[in-house]
């Protein structure tokens, strides 16, 4: 009779083993997936942001765009650039420059 409880209780200490390694090897794997995805996610916003530098650096408009917002971005040193560049062509001093934007919803 002692042989038979002491079987039950190992077997029963090998079940809760087992749920424990289960749930341990789950949120181990879960907490990995997780991990990829975050690092993916990270990874696609630096991409989008050296892709926008990328083109905003050839002094052309970018438009950005965020559910119904768009936002046309220029670099500000082509703008700086343009500008001495009629004024140089012009021969006039140096003008006060204020900055702007363009916004529009689509």
């Amino acid at each position: 009779m002692v042989a038979h409880k002491e079987r039950i209780i190992i077997i029963v200490l090998a079940v809760l083993l087992l749920v424990a390694a289960g749930y341990i090897g789950y949120a181990y794997v879960a907490g990995m997936q997780q991990n990829a995805f975050s690092q993916g996610a990270q990874y696609g916003y630096s991409q989008s942001v050296v892709d926008l530098l990328k083109q905003a650096s050839t002094c052309q408009e970018v438009p950005v765009r965020y559910q119904n917002l768009t936002l046309n971005m220029v670099a500000v040193e082509c703008l700086q650039r343009a500008q001495q560049q009629q004024q140089a062509a012009q021969g006039s001093a140096p003008a006060a420059t204020q900055p702007t934007s363009t916004v529009s919803t689509s």
